[in-house]
């Protein structure tokens, strides 16, 4: 499921299966009835916010399995974060490969949080 303004780029998805979502209670649905492998989303959105997403990723996936989005974190957000077991965030403006290589990275570690949730520190990209 991709929440976010690079979503409506296809070109920069090629090869991957992407789900979109306006809105949180639309990235939530879409959720329950998707089978998403991974979450691609911002944490400030209309609707339920990227928070409540990812914490029904959690309830749905036992972890996040996400990139996150954010134009900036509060403290304690970056530990709410590795709690939930996302691969990692990254800091807005974002370009086009950091947000690619990103995904490939979290596609292809079979655990979906790069290793958050097995002790490893999540990946931060500024």
């Amino acid at each position: 499921i991709a929440f976010s303004g690079f979503a409506r780029q296809e070109h920069i998805f090629t090869g991957y299966l992407v789900e979109r979502a306006h809105d949180g209670d639309l990235a939530i649905e879409k959720l329950r009835g998707f089978g998403t492998d991974r979450v691609l989303t911002n944490l400030r959105m209309p609707g339920p916010d990227g928070w409540a997403l990812l914490r029904a990723v959690v309830r749905e996936r036992g972890a996040a399995r996400a990139v996150v989005m954010t134009g900036g974190l509060l403290d304690g957000d970056a530990a709410k974060l590795v709690d939930l077991g996302v691969c990692g965030w990254l800091a807005k403006p974002i370009d086009v490969e950091t947000l690619t290589s990103t995904v490939a990275r979290c596609l292809a570690d079979p655990e979906g949080s790069c290793g958050v949730r097995a002790g490893r520190p999540p990946t931060v990209w500024p």
